[in-house]
């Protein structure tokens, strides 16, 4: 976990992973960074499992790439490279990186572009997965739900935009004072 910490902080490429940091510092929110993220590594298909937990007042909210990524590239219908999260040894970023290397063409991709197509190469995408969040009592590990399993789903692609203050103020006081 420190380590995860030390390349998060010593990293050139987190200049907006340590912006969300310390606006989350700010505001008055402890994180708990579990896999290592940069600004070009934003999108969920990256990641596999719980990404960070995130404390305030009381509560953890955990924020997670929940689902199963699936992609293959293929060169003239051969495939050379794929990933498949079922297996929880696998690395989207190490097992695609050469071809996927960050955010911009993982967006072409599961948009269902084709970024390769001038190398002779096709992204073949079989399922890709979300980022959802769980809150949690820490005193009692009382999980807070809406009654609709859809409303814990994140409505973005960008792992920064999970880690929002304000987002998760709203999450947090506003699920707690329904229930």
């Amino acid at each position: 976990m420190e380590l995860i910490k030390e390349m998060v902080s010593t990293s050139p490429n987190v200049t907006e992973v340590r912006k969300a940091m310390a606006e989350l510092r700010e505001a008055g929110f402890y994180t708990n960074i579990m896999q290592y993220i940069d600004d070009e590594h934003q999108n969920h298909a990256w990641y596999n499992g719980c990404v960070a937990e995130v404390f305030c007042e009381g509560y953890v909210c955990e924020v997670s790439a929940v689902g199963r990524v699936a992609m293959s590239v293929q060169e003239s219908g051969k495939v050379i490279a794929k990933t498949d999260t079922t297996n929880l040894s696998a690395d989207v970023l190490s097992d695609l990186g050469m071809y996927i290397p960050d955010d911009v063409v993982m967006c072409s991709v599961l948009c269902g572009e084709n970024p390769g197509e001038n190398e002779g190469l096709s992204v073949v995408v079989y399922e890709h997965n979300r980022f959802e969040w769980r809150l949690f009592d820490i005193g009692t590990r009382q999980e807070f739900r809406y009654s609709d399993d859809t409303m814990h789903e994140f409505d973005t692609v960008r792992l920064c935009d999970c880690l929002e203050p304000n987002l998760l103020e709203d999450l947090v006081f506003g699920l707690v004072k329904e229930v």
